[in-house]
């Protein structure tokens, strides 16, 4: 199931950066802290590689993931 939301997850983001123009992907969005879609999708693919990383020994933590 986690494998399934995970590939419907990325399936999502693809679609939506494939139609925006470069202009919106660099505006900064209120609904996303003040941040890009840029540096929130970022974010997304930092918190999957932490999960990826660290998933089979049990403990994911991405902001520990962040100090390091």
């Amino acid at each position: 199931m986690l494998i399934a939301s995970i590939k419907e997850n990325f399936s999502e983001i693809i679609s939506l950066l494939s139609n925006l123009e470069k202009e919106e992907y660099t505006i900064c969005h209120q609904e996303l802290s003040n941040a890009t879609i840029g540096e929130h999708t970022r974010h997304i693919i930092e918190m999957y590689q932490s999960l990826l990383k660290n998933y089979q020994n049990g403990n994911v933590n991405y902001d520990k993931e962040k100090e390091i």
